[in-house]
């Protein structure tokens, strides 16, 4: 009885301790400046990886490795670039089997802090036809100086900004509209145009007859004027004409008076003698 309450007693230890140790198992997190990425055709986006939340034991973390896979159909080429004293290699081999894969390391005895070892430099196509894409980091790796440590992969996600080109119809009806605008803006400034060319005309014209009135009426006085001259010379010449009617006339009196006074005297002599 005793040895089957011992024998019961140390499969419950065995299996307390496993548990236990289960639960306090190494880990750590692999994360990423930004989850999400809008980007355009042709563009190089930049996104920094960092490890985090590292309990690996007394180590801490030394090592990373991992395989990168991403759509081929929207990135061209990804650089891997170190930070902060990490040594990274990445494998961009295709006919090799470990194509994709990266392994950075640090030479000191283990990190415990948040810290940055990677930047990634993606290098997007032209002319994408997909809306969208991802890039994932597999088999996220390292260890705490007794085991592996897998904490499984990393996903980031990649949308395409297409410029925003308008169809072929709205391009027409667009530059329809503009040379609709134009033709009426060349008939405004013609009707301006017309209107400056009718106002001066009637200014010309308003003008002209104005003058034409000065001219008429200066006509007219010179004409009264004339007349009245005329008039007063007509006076002068019936004042004129009367006045040698009446010269002659007495002259004729007087002759007829004398040759009458020689008459009557010659008749008085010829009584006399």
């Amino acid at each position: 009885m005793k040895r089957k309450v011992f024998i019961i007693s140390m499969i419950l230890c065995i299996t307390i301790f496993m548990i236990k140790t289960n639960v306090y198992a190494s880990s750590f997190e692999l994360n990423s400046d930004k989850e999400k990425v809008i980007a355009k055709e042709g563009e190089t986006i930049e996104i920094n990886l960092s490890i985090e939340n590292i309990d690996m034991n007394e180590q801490g973390i030394n090592t990373v490795e991992g395989f990168i896979k991403y759509d081929e159909d929207i990135v061209d080429t990804i650089e891997l670039v170190d930070k902060n004293s990490w040594k990274i290699t990445y494998n961009t081999e295709k006919e090799n089997n470990l194509y994709g894969k990266f392994l950075s390391i640090k030479q000191v005895d283990g990190i415990k802090n948040v810290e940055e070892f990677v930047t990634l430099k993606i290098k997007l196509k032209d002319n994408i036809e997909k809306e969208s894409g991802k890039i994932t980091i597999k088999d996220i790796t390292s260890n705490d100086g007794e085991n592996l440590i897998n904490v499984g992969e990393k996903v980031i996600n990649i949308e395409i900004k297409k410029e925003e080109n308008p169809p072929t119809d709205e391009k027409d009806d667009e530059n329809s509209k503009d040379k609709d605008k134009e033709k009426e803006t060349e008939k405004e400034d013609k009707n301006d145009t017309d209107k400056e060319k009718d106002n001066t005309i009637d200014n010309n014209e308003k003008n002209s007859s104005e003058e034409n009135k000065k001219t008429d009426k200066s006509t007219s006085n010179d004409k009264e004027i004339l007349n009245e001259n005329s008039e007063e010379q007509k006076k002068v010449e019936n004042n004129s004409l009367k006045t040698g009617d009446i010269i002659p006339n007495m002259f004729i009196i007087i002759i007829s008076l004398i040759i009458i006074m020689n008459v009557l005297v010659s008749i008085k002599r010829k009584r006399g003698k």
